[in-house]
């Protein structure tokens, strides 16, 4: 028999049993590699293997985690790197299939063998939760996509479509909670589609039939397919030689049920006997099982009979097989549903009670269902163990909501149980529940669990638990102190003075000193074993320096870190180990000098978490390394950190943490000039703090949210927030700082140095000096500076007065500014500022320089338009040449950042622009109605008919035809309008007999040629033009690339664009007709004034004849 191996062997035959997987598998595949080879290769003995894993498939499944692991981070790199959307689209398909088709591991699940040896030996819950974590991750991934389609800049435009039923998907489940652009219902299927999907199915139905499945499906698609057949099956409906026949007795039956579920019902009682009793016991076990089960459950049935019965529901397309035969799956769960409805209470306890026997006899490691069936069966106490072990498993694998459920299963049954066992249950229920959010709830089980807690250890177990509450809570004075009572339990000391501080760091410096100096004599040198007490003392440390960096500041944080890190040294690598290195990386943010030094401590701590595959772990240590990179100024690499850290940690459900790293996330964002986004992860953190009652993340979202947004920021509700008790210094400076940036912005600049004020005072009563309350001196340097300058005062005694408190604050801020880079742009534009305020000009614009240059430097886009603004300033007062320009430029610039924020909506959502299909249509529909009615001609009309259709319906093809007597005169070039032409005239002939405009949807065929996809039409609209009550004319838009396009709005914008032409068509006719009329008439007065003058002519003839005559 192997000897036990101590944890810290464990840890390393583990891992490298995971190495050697990974390479042999992938070089011979899972059928060809033994147990004894990859014992031999990770060197040790055939039976040690089993004591890590129950078979090589179980092996092969954890290599396969944390190889997937790898791979996603890989794909969401190549999403985050790309430079624009449509590079990140083919980048991330790109590498998914070049990355898949070369990794040689990866390939192997290409192999239908592999899959079916891993469906059969894996356990089922594991592979369950491995689903639940992919479908967490793609979630997750469209998140991402989302916020990273808002960020890139470009005209390329991406859609990505998620689709679900709504009846097998919770109202909790993460697709839910996506905040897609457009969100789009399928309505149930009308009449006229059930009637077309039952005919697909059965050719030519009786009308009797439609309406009965119409009514019992209500639209379901499903249900109608279920309804038909079981018409079919109770020979309701018979076929005969002449089609389809109704059996009115069993058809008047039928239709006398009405409700989905009876009609379920109805079908299940026609399946013979044997058939329904092997679905019921099935419908017991789950909506998918294994044969085995259900034989053993149907005792008076043989395996033959068993399958023989889910065959004849599988024929009635009640069941579906899985590739192995042995296991089937309820094709719906209405189906399974309405099995367990025909049951009753007693029957469906006994058939619980069999499976759980039958489990806990022949696989009792299968403790989920174990779990389930003994709490179904109403024998909670016999539950309780397995559902105990199904927590552990389940928490492990931070599945937290399956975690939850076991427990409480757990305590349900826990009557009878010995202290130890509840304690645990009580503790384990309040961790998932404070991982969860739920912190109220978890107050509830810490306090349970400290009442029976039953020696020293678990006391400070139960200390930590409730410190660690308290501090993700923002009670940082009960989170010290409770952790402070549990390294006291178990007899470590704690420093309470100053003096005995001085003490204890001084030793702790000294241990740290040797331990980096002789790193072979002191680290790793001692045995895990009866380790459980110093690695709880190590959890505490951690967890307390915590606490002390928001409450005591520098000097206590540094002493408890450095405890427990120094003692988690003397063991080999451990979670512990890595949780103190990450701390270690964060805690020397607060000398941003040694950043080296924390940037190897954060990728030891990685490496480490990476070993043991602890997700959690990772996204901690990730999270950390980006709060040393923002103290650093490497914001962008802070974000790449924070955003996967991000991920790992909403997976694991730690919230606190999360908020953390985004929070981190927003601070790069402000930092590089994104406004609009810093305020989109900041109100994320702002909700998530009022949903959980996290009084910190609510405090410190302001500090930031004032900062970037101050319009958007009312000061009322921080003001509110600052009366609320609080122990958190840290939290408390931020939040004044937030209030401070609101009265700035609101020209209360008195007030707003007295906040900012305020704020430095308490951060430095508590000692808490950091990255995150360093800006508050240059901010309060601004204010002054400010209120000085507003000063209308006749005498300089004021102005002089606060003169004198800028320079003494300049100076703390210069020091603080050598320490803390992020603020050096602004402290160098402040006392640029000051200098140039007290003449020294050639000072002033040095220092300039220099904040631009540090500004530029750390790629700080908004500190670099501020100085640029304040240089233009100076420049534009002693008018410099082109200061002026230059000046403009700057505010230009500052304000283009600075709009972004303006562009977005209270929730932090881009505010559209308006378009054409907004308030610009108006201006167009009166344009074009305008020109339609001032032309007089036929011809000049319908050019105005097809320009206004262009402008307003945005079509890529416009078209008008001539109608006569009801017969539309196509002319030579109506073949280019469509290749299919019938359609053309089926439309127009439509919107001809329904006198209106009318839209058609002409989808696309599946398979087309290159020739047609360009010249099919997807969207058209016909709309016909009345004179006189005669259609004189039809209106043919269409459109080539999109579906769907033209809705009722067109329709009702065809009607007012040919109710125009109708109209000018009409009054072009009668001023036809009255320029004939006009013409006619000057025709007739021309006629008679000739023939008065012929006549006149001939008079005048006449009298000179007669003259002549008389004369005579």
């Amino acid at each position: 028999m192997p000897r036990p191996h101590t944890p810290a062997e464990r840890e390393r035959i583990r891992a490298r049993l995971l190495e050697v997987g990974r390479d042999s598998f992938a070089r011979a595949g899972l059928a060809k590699v033994s147990i004894a080879e990859l014992a031999r290769s990770a060197g040790i003995g055939k039976g040690s293997f089993y004591q890590f894993f129950e078979s090589k498939e179980e092996l092969f499944f954890a290599v396969h985690e944390h190889e997937e692991e790898t791979f996603k981070a890989a794909l969401a790199r190549e999403l985050e790197q790309a430079p624009s959307k449509r590079d990140a689209v083919r980048s991330l398909l790109l590498a998914s299939a070049t990355r898949l088709d070369e990794h040689p591991f990866l390939r192997q699940l290409l192999d239908p063998v592999t899959i079916r040896a891993l469906t059969l030996r894996v356990a089922p819950e594991r592979v369950a939760a491995h689903r639940r974590d992919d479908r967490a991750y793609f979630c997750e991934l469209l998140r991402q996509w989302q916020r990273r389609c808002e960020s890139l800049e470009g005209v390329c435009h991406s859609v990505i479509v998620a689709s679900f039923r709504s009846d097998e998907v919770p109202f909790d489940h993460p697709l839910r909670q996506l905040e897609p652009t457009g969100h789009t219902v399928l309505e149930p299927l009308d009449s006229l589609a059930i009637r077309q999907m039952a005919e697909s199915m059965a050719g030519q139905l009786p009308p009797d039939t439609i309406h009965n499945i119409d009514q019992i499906a209500n639209g379901n698609p499903f249900l109608a397919s279920a309804v038909l057949r079981g018409m079919v099956e109770s020979a309701a409906l018979v076929a005969d030689d002449e089609g389809w026949r109704i059996d009115e007795a069993r058809m008047r039956d039928i239709g006398s049920s009405r409700r989905a579920a009876d009609f379920l019902a109805r079908r299940v009682e026609l399946l013979p006997h044997e058939t329904r009793e092997v679905l019921t016991i099935a419908a017991v076990v789950d909506k998918e099982f294994d044969v085995a089960v259900v034989t053993e459950l149907a005792r008076q049935c043989g395996i033959e009979d068993v399958l023989s019965a889910l065959h004849e529901a599988r024929r009635r397309q009640l069941l579906w097989a899985r590739p192995s035969g042995f296991r089937f799956a309820f094709v719906h769960e209405r189906i399974r549903q309405s099995l367990l409805e025909r049951l009753s209470p007693e029957r469906r306890r006994d058939l619980n009670l069999q499976a759980a026997e039958y489990l806990e006899k022949n696989h009792p490691d299968e403790v989920f269902h174990l779990a389930h069936f003994f709490a179904e069966a109403g024998v909670p106490r016999r539950a309780a163990g397995p559902a105990l072990l199904a927590a552990r498993m389940a928490r492990g694998q931070h599945a937290l909501a399956d975690a939850e459920r076991q427990y409480r299963i757990a305590e349900r049954g826990s009557d009878e149980a010995d202290a130890a066992t509840r304690y645990e249950i009580a503790l384990g229920l309040g961790d998932v529940l404070m991982l969860r959010g739920e912190y109220a709830e978890a107050e509830r089980w810490f306090r349970q669990a400290r009442d029976l807690a039953f020696d020293t250890m678990t006391s400070a177990e139960c200390a930590a638990k409730v410190g660690e509450l308290a501090f993700k809570r923002g009670d940082m004075k009960q989170a010290c102190e409770s952790l402070e009572e549990g390294l006291r339990l178990l007899g470590r000391g704690v420093s309470r003075t100053h003096w005995g501080l001085a003490w204890r760091l001084a030793g702790a410096i000294a241990r740290q000193t040797l331990h980096s100096l002789f790193p072979k004599w002191f680290l790793g040198r001692r045995s895990l074993e009866n380790s459980e007490r110093v690695f709880l003392a190590i959890r505490l440390y951690c967890r307390l320096g915590y606490a002390y960096w928001f409450e005591r500041g520098s000097a206590f944080t540094l002493w408890t870190q450095l405890a427990g890190m120094n003692l988690a040294e003397l063991y080999p690598p451990t979670s512990e180990l890595a949780q103190a290195y990450s701390e270690h990386a964060v805690a020397i943010s607060m000398a941003p000098r040694w950043f080296s030094r924390g940037a190897y401590y954060a990728e030891t701590s990685l490496a480490i978490r990476e070993r043991f595959s602890d997700r959690w772990g990772r996204g901690q240590s990730l999270s950390f390394w980006g709060a040393l990179l923002y103290s650093a100024a490497r914001f962008e690499d802070c974000i790449d950190k924070c955003r996967e850290s991000v991920r790992l940690l909403e997976r694991t459900g730690d919230y606190w943490e999360m908020n953390i790293a985004r929070y981190h996330i927003a601070a790069c964002h402000y930092r590089l000039g994104h406004l609009a986004e810093a305020v989109r992860e900041v109100q994320a953190i702002h909700e998530s703090g009022v949903e959980l009652g996290d009084a910190q993340a609510t405090a410190i979202s302001y500090d930031l949210w004032a900062k970037a947004a101050p319009s958007a920021v009312s000061l009322e509700a921080m003001e509110s927030e600052l009366e609320r008790p609080r122990h958190d210094a840290q939290g408390t400076s931020q939040l004044l700082q937030g209030i401070g940036a609101k009265q700035l912005h609101g020209g209360e600049f008195q007030a707003s140095a007295a906040a900012f004020g305020k704020a430095y005072q308490i951060a430095t009563d508590a000692g808490v000096s950091n990255v995150w309350t360093a800006p508050v001196l240059a901010w309060r340097i601004t204010s002054m500076r400010s209120w000085m300058e507003s000063l209308e005062d006749l005498t300089p005694s004021r102005r002089n007065q606060i003169a004198r408190s800028v320079r003494r604050e300049l100076r703390r801020a210069r020091w603080v500014a050598w320490w803390f880079p992020n603020e050096r742009p602004h402290v160098l534009r402040e006392a640029a500022l000051s200098a140039a305020g007290a003449g020294r000009i050639r000072k002033a614009l040095r220092l300039l320089e220099q904040s631009l240059d540090v500004a530029r430097r750390q790629h700080a886009k908004y500190e670099y338009a501020r100085s640029l603004v304040a240089r233009g300033r100076i420049r534009r007062e002693l008018d410099w040449p082109h200061a002026e320009a230059e000046w403009i430029d700057a505010t230009n610039t500052l304000e283009a950042i600075e709009s972004e924020v303006a562009r977005t909506n209270p929730n932090g959502q881009d505010v559209p622009e308006a378009t054409l299909s907004l308030a610009d249509r108006f201006d167009t529909v009166l344009n074009a109605g305008r020109q339609i009615a001032s032309e007089l001609s036929r011809e000049r009309i319908f050019a105005s008919v097809l320009d206004a259709a262009q402008k307003l319906l945005r079509a890529e093809l416009c078209h008008l035809w001539e109608v006569s007597d009801g017969v539309v005169s196509w002319d030579d070039d109506a073949s280019a309008v469509d290749l299919r032409m019938e359609s053309v005239e089926s439309n127009v002939q439509t919107a001809i007999a329904a006198r209106s405009a009318v839209a058609f949807d002409e989808h696309q065929p599946a398979a087309t040629s290159d020739a047609v996809a360009t010249t099919s039409v997807r969207s058209a609209l016909c709309a016909p033009i009345i004179v006189h009550r005669e259609i004189v004319a039809c209106l043919y838009v269409a459109h080539y690339q999109v579906a769907g396009l033209f809705g009722e709005e067109e329709e009702r914008l065809a009607d007012f664009i040919t109710t125009l032409a109708g109209a000018a068509l009409e009054n072009a006719d009668n001023y036809s007709r009255l320029e004939k009329w006009n013409e006619e008439l000057e025709a007739i007065v021309s006629a008679r004034t000739a023939d008065a003058e012929a006549r006149a002519d001939d008079l005048a003839r006449s009298n000179e004849e007669l003259e002549q005559f008389a004369y005579v």
